[in-house]
């Protein structure tokens, strides 16, 4: 029997996306080649799209993003060791979180990933789950430097798996996107302030795109998502409903940029398929952004995608594996395999402090640092 949508998403809506969705999949299959997926992607591309076809947009949380950057932790995980120890820790110090755990772990769990197509979790998968996620809001609110993230809370739009702490819902991605922006807007000091169009090539569904608005301030920002299907279909429908005030430049199939250009620069949120990043104009990011996705490439599409950094931005920030081997494409991917530009600077970098196997990293791209709104 045909497995009904998980949230129950009505059928007209599941048609209207699975057509915008078909439209993307044809235009980006008829580009050109150094842009389409690895066999890693195209893999993984197959899974989600049947998921996506199957349950619709609305429980996208709980399978497709796992597939990206949630981390469904198990008690082997290497960056979740000795889980009871992690939660009398927790007890001990925040007695009331520490309950919360286990009256969040009694509650019904349902996910997918790669290596589980099942809908159903074990108490125990449960418990490490949420203890993890209490330890890693526990460390982002005590390094909050500037104070935001109390004021932050997960979307319910996509069905999160999520853990309820001082009256706030928070996640595994609310986290982590905090912790990218806390980095950013660090190592750039006062010249974060001047970063006013953003670039995230691979944005997922777009969490760390969506915080940035979210947390823009009184200034102007655009943000331009490049990605490929199904993943540019699911972060232009999450993006429209968590940030209904923005104005949308949705993904249409232009090869000229000048006929749409005022459109474009006038949009808060633009999609573009990864070929279209080259109509771009020169320079036009003030900040371009990378997370997790390089690694997944074969090596001239690695070196493609940095002659358009080189090319189109003025910031480079990348989070990426330490090392990595592409199981499909049999490829290694060790973090000095990047083709960094002898020419860019290096503002910042470290080991993530949540995922030690990732290296973060901030180049200064062009001679010249962020140019608001001046280029054309």
């Amino acid at each position: 029997m045909e497995r009904q949508p998980l949230d129950h998403e009505p059928a007209e809506s599941l048609e209207r996306d699975s057509v915008a969705l078909d439209a993307m999949v044809r235009d980006y299959e008829a580009g050109p080649e150094i842009f389409l997926p690895s066999k890693f992607w195209k893999r993984l591309n197959a899974i989600n799209s049947n998921w996506l076809a199957r349950e619709g947009f609305g429980d996208f949380k709980r399978s497709v993003n796992n597939n990206d950057f949630n981390w469904m932790i198990t008690a082997e995980s290497p960056i979740f060791r000795r889980p009871m120890l992690t939660y009398l820790r927790i007890l001990k110090n925040h007695p009331r979180l520490g309950l919360d755990i286990l009256r969040f772990t009694l509650r019904r769990m349902r996910y997918r990933t790669l290596v589980k197509d099942s809908l159903e979790s074990t108490l125990l998968e449960k418990f490490t789950y949420f203890s993890y996620l209490a330890r890693l809001y526990l460390y982002v609110q005590a390094n909050d430097a500037h104070g935001l993230f109390r004021q932050l809370e997960e979307s319910p739009i996509g069905n999160p798996i999520t853990l309820t702490v001082n009256g706030l819902t928070i996640s595994q991605d609310l986290c982590n996107s905090y912790l990218e922006y806390e980095f950013l807007r660090n190592s750039l000091g006062d010249g974060f302030d001047e970063v006013q169009r953003i670039v995230e090539l691979g944005a997922g569904y777009g969490r760390l795109s969506q915080l940035m608005y979210r947390l823009r301030g009184k200034k102007k920002l655009q943000i331009v998502i490049v990605d490929i299907p199904p993943a540019l279909g699911i972060s232009q429908w999450y993006l429209q409903r968590t940030c209904p005030e923005a104005t949308f430049f949705t993904y249409r199939n232009f090869r000229d940029f000048a006929p749409v250009s005022f459109e474009f620069k006038a949009a808060d949120f633009c999609f573009l398929l990864p070929h279209q990043l080259e109509l771009l104009p020169e320079r036009y990011a003030d900040l371009l952004i990378n997370i997790s996705s390089l690694h997944e490439m074969t090596a001239p599409q690695i070196n493609r995608y940095y002659e358009l950094i080189d090319e189109k931005a003025r910031l480079f920030y990348t989070k990426q594996w330490m090392f990595w081997k592409n199981p499909d494409d049999q490829i290694p991917v060790p973090a000095i395999a990047y083709p960094t530009r002898p020419h860019w600077s290096l503002i910042a970098a470290r080991v993530n402090p949540i995922h030690p196997m990732f290296f973060e990293a901030l180049f200064r791209v062009s001679g010249a640092g962020p140019s608001m709104g001046s280029s054309e």
